[in-house]
């Protein structure tokens, strides 16, 4: 009898967990559906009270991560992952979940790392490889990247994304010619992508390869003629290539198309400034200097081309803007300076003092400006009235910068001009000499 009662007591305990793990297995089925058909919260309630009533199942804290991970709850998502691996680490797949989560919270390091460890378990996972690479890039570790976008290139040459990744990899590393290499690539393979298209004809520029660099544009321009991007490239290549004619004509078409970026304003203003065309060159840049005001170059040429077209009090403001705004490059200096000189000489409400002060700047910062020290020896002269000051110059002058008949050696200022400023110096050094007796 007592064998009987035992028996049945098994066979009571047996059809317990017979239910028991049929009704888990049934949730666990039904959490699948739940999760094909998008319904993370109410997968993520009977994940939640799946692992309070079985501590030990990886695989109902798989999908629970999984849940999580879609609900964007990205800790609890790698806490998850992280009980499901401790419980079975045959499931390596936890491991790549856990990569991704670490990723999307921006803990790159923690993904690389993982990735690391990984992927030999996931060669054929083509999305694990390319998160992986991803996260390798974004760490700058880009040979790891580069090693696996060119495995899967080169079993799908025709993939416009994987050959501008590698592209943009080999750019990263400064291997150029591969970097040019796949940016052809990408283009050709997709022709409207704009950002490797530019890049593409930046390096070109970059190298002074100026023909391929006006090649991509105008194959881009086939495409799309209206991109304010190529287009002002495009006409900034023909300024580079000094066909200014036809820099202007195109940064004309740019500003017609409503593109009046400080870019466009700056190389229009300059390439206007040196086909001698001031008054357009002014507005261009004023235009451009709106916009920034401590771009040397932009504010330099914006007051040259307010000097030539007869701006005089403009011109000194913008020289003295110039000055504020130039880094400390005593050669460049030394010529806004000088320019800051001449506009005040040309400007008769201005104390010529000031233009002593300009041309003295000029020459201190770069005492081989034989132009700068010419004029501030002239200033001396006759601004100043100190002769004995004005000699010192012109013999430093004379000293420094003799003409010669040497066709190799072209002279800094003219054989009647020369003759002028020797004559000068013989005149000063006789009325030295009167003065001394």
């Amino acid at each position: 009898m007592k064998n009987i009662h035992q028996n049945c007591f098994f066979i009571f305990i047996g059809f317990l967990i017979c239910s028991i793990l049929t009704s888990y297995s049934q949730n666990l089925s039904d959490v699948k559906i739940l999760i094909s058909e998008s319904q993370n919260q109410e997968a993520l309630e009977i994940l939640t009270r799946l692992s309070k009533e079985s501590q030990e199942n990886s695989e109902c804290y798989f999908f629970k991560g999984t849940v999580e991970k879609r609900l964007y709850k990205i800790n609890d998502a790698i806490n998850s992952f992280q009980k499901s691996y401790d419980l079975d680490s045959a499931l390596i797949q936890n491991l790549s979940e856990m990569a991704d989560c670490h990723s999307i919270i921006g803990n790159y390091q923690q993904s690389s790392k993982i990735y690391k460890k990984i992927l030999p378990n996931f060669e054929n996972d083509e999305q694990v490889q390319l998160n992986a690479a991803s996260v390798f890039t974004t760490t700058e570790e880009y040979p790891l990247a580069i090693n696996i976008y060119a495995k899967i290139f080169a079993k799908d040459t025709a993939n416009a994304y994987i050959a501008r990744c590698l592209a943009k990899c080999y750019d990263n590393i400064k291997d150029i010619p591969q970097a040019i290499n796949f940016y052809k690539r990408t283009v050709a393979l997709n022709p409207s992508d704009l950002l490797s298209a530019n890049r593409l004809c930046n390096i070109y520029i970059e190298q002074n390869k100026l023909d391929s660099a006006l090649a991509v544009t105008e194959s881009y321009r086939k495409i799309d003629s209206t991109n304010q991007r190529i287009n002002s490239t495009n006409a900034y290549i023909y300024f580079l290539k000094k066909n200014y004619p036809e820099a202007n004509t195109r940064f004309s078409q740019c500003y017609a198309n409503n593109d009046s970026s400080f870019f466009t304003m700056k190389y229009f203003g300059i390439s206007l400034f040196t086909e001698q065309k001031y008054d357009e060159a002014k507005q261009v840049l004023e235009t451009a200097y709106r916009q920034d005001t401590t771009d040397f170059q932009a504010i330099n040429y914006l007051a040259l081309a307010c000097y030539h077209a007869n701006y005089r009090a403009l011109s000194i403001h913008y020289f003295q803007k110039a000055i504020q705004a130039i880094y400390p490059d005593s050669t460049v200096l030394s010529n806004v300076y000088f320019n800051l000189g001449h506009a005040i000489n040309s400007y008769t409400k201005v104390d010529c003092k000031d233009a002593y002060k300009a041309y003295l700047n000029a020459y201190q910062l770069n005492p081989a400006n034989g132009e700068a020290l010419l004029s501030l020896a002239t200033c001396t002269d006759e601004c100043m009235k100190n002769s004995k000051q004005a000699l010192e110059y012109y013999k430093i002058f004379i000293k420094q910068f003799p003409n010669t008949s040497n066709p190799n050696e072209p002279n800094l200022v003219t054989n009647q001009t020369y003759t002028m400023i020797t004559n000068r110096v013989k005149y000063l050094e006789n009325q030295k000499d009167k003065s001394n007796k």
